[in-house]
């Protein structure tokens, strides 16, 4: 997680460890760790206090600035993910991360396909929360909100095994909610964000 402090180098992504890890800020707001990458004025003493790593019971532990009640849902988040130092490519790594878990990457093309495929190097016995279970995963991404719930509503071919986490557009949720077929493919739940929108009523 040394990697999200790297905002110059790692854009984007979840700042949990910025925010909640005891580390001090400098005059500018900023954090006092720069990451991993930089050279000067880096004050990686102050993350090594923050994050301490026991070899020996093979555990961490982070010390926060304050009380996070959802913590530990919070360091399961990809932010967190183990990075080996020797596989670390910077702003690349996204282009061939190194896998920890059930699956691996088979093939990846940008904005396009992503392939994964069982892990050889997993051991379903050191990591009993991960499970298993298809032989192959293949997400498929820049597809039209209309097309994805007309071939989930098709149901043909490769699409019987289909799932989107999407939302269903609203012309379809008449037939989607309605039809018994989709009972068992539906979900019907309550959006767990929520949107603030700040309007200037004095313009």
């Amino acid at each position: 997680m040394s990697r999200t402090f790297a905002t110059d180098v790692i854009t984007g992504g979840p700042q949990y460890a910025v925010a909640y890890l005891d580390i001090p800020t400098g005059n500018d707001g900023t954090s006092v760790y720069k990451g991993p990458y930089a050279q000067g004025g880096n004050d990686t003493a102050a993350f090594d206090k923050a994050v301490s790593c026991d070899d020996a019971n093979k555990t961490i532990t982070f010390h926060l600035a304050k009380p996070v009640p959802d913590f530990n849902y919070t360091v399961s988040l990809s932010a967190f993910a183990p990075v080996p130092e020797a596989a670390d490519t910077g702003e690349k790594y996204d282009d061939k991360p190194v896998s920890s878990g059930p699956y691996k990457i088979q093939q990846y093309s940008k904005g396009s396909q992503l392939v994964l495929v069982r892990n050889a190097s997993w051991d379903r016995a050191s990591d009993p929360y991960r499970p298993a279970y298809p032989d192959k995963i293949v997400l498929r991404f820049g597809i039209a909100p209309d097309v994805i719930d007309q071939r989930m509503i098709k149901d043909a071919g490769s699409d019987k095994q289909a799932a989107s986490r999407d939302n269903v557009q609203p012309q379809y949720l008449a037939s989607i909610l309605k039809d018994p077929r989709f009972a068992p493919r539906r979900a019907n739940v309550f959006d767990s964000h929520v949107y603030y929108y700040a309007v200037n009523v004095k313009k």
